[in-house]
């Protein structure tokens, strides 16, 4: 049986974050504000970046691994780069 390959989408980033936003508010009281400002800070990326990747439209592979990382997911553990044009593919 084939183990089903994890998807590290712009789309599927986008819904981590939103979910980790509502979290954020709901068990800190964070702001969205306040939320990208942190997870831009902990990625090491510009709230520019996080901005982007809460519209679905971030496509640069660094910054979109740098936020999984902080998200506590590492598409490296399964043996999938990502790519520049959004997509991924197994290293």
């Amino acid at each position: 049986m084939t183990r089903p390959v994890p998807e590290y989408s712009p789309a599927m980033l986008r819904l981590m974050l939103e979910g980790r936003a509502v979290l954020a508010r709901d068990d800190a009281g964070l702001t969205l504000r306040q939320f990208v400002h942190e997870i831009a800070r902990l990625a090491g990326v510009h709230v520019r970046s996080v901005h982007l990747a809460l519209a679905g439209r971030l496509h640069k592979a660094e910054r979109r691994v740098r936020l999984w990382a902080v998200l506590g997911h590492f598409p490296s553990d399964h043996g999938i780069v990502l790519t520049d044009d959004g997509g991924q593919r197994h290293g």
